[in-house]
């Protein structure tokens, strides 16, 4: 969003603002930006409504917003918690304006530590992280890229958190990239993907 100028009045939806602490930050830097949130937390949708438009609503239900209503939706880390993400992410695009965009973040379940241990037959769901025990859907980049064409996006601008690996990581990565067709290793390295979606 730093292409906009401080005083640019922008509408932004954020999926899943929990207490708003991003959406209370765009506040701050676009002082006239207006804040909408879903969130089915009723605490946190309550503290949120209190600078923001909050609704405490199931996103798989869909959304009573216009069509081309925001400027930015932003689902950070929402998308693998969905029985049906890509109905959801399909249906999100006519709420966008036309110059508008779709941020979301993923988890990458093509990580070597998820790799890794599932050759050891382990896939032990955690209290967070890549096999968070609310995760209902996993993704790789490629499987990502093909829900978001598949909803006729028109362009997709990938970036990457990597975590750091020690030498002992280092070698499972150059392992899993031997047996595989990729021509560079990234994929089992990135931890999560962002993603900026135009329409």
């Amino acid at each position: 969003m730093d292409m906009h100028a401080p005083l640019e009045t922008l509408r932004i939806l954020e999926i899943g603002c929990a207490c708003g602490a991003t959406l209370l930050e765009i506040k701050n830097r676009y002082k006239y930006s207006e804040l909408y949130g879903i969130e089915l937390d009723e605490n946190c949708a309550e503290l949120c409504a209190t600078f923001a438009d909050v609704r405490s609503m199931n996103i798989e239900n869909g959304l009573d917003f216009p069509d081309s209503y925001f400027d930015y939706v932003i689902a950070a880390d929402v998308i693998e918690h969905l029985e049906h993400p890509w109905t959801v992410v399909a249906n999100l695009k006519r709420h966008i304006k036309q110059s508008g965009k779709l941020l979301i973040s993923v988890p990458n379940v093509m990580h070597f530590s998820v790799l890794r241990d599932a050759i050891h037959g382990l896939w032990t769901y955690t209290d967070s992280g890549l096999l968070d025990r609310t995760h209902l859907r996993f993704f790789t980049l490629i499987e990502l890229d093909k829900m978001l064409k598949n909803a006729t996006y028109s362009k997709c601008e990938y970036t990457a958190n990597v975590i750091p690996m020690n030498s002992e990581d280092e070698k499972w990565v150059n392992k899993f990239w031997e047996m595989s067709e990729f021509t560079t290793s990234d994929q089992f390295k990135v931890y999560q993907y962002l993603v900026k979606v135009s329409m």
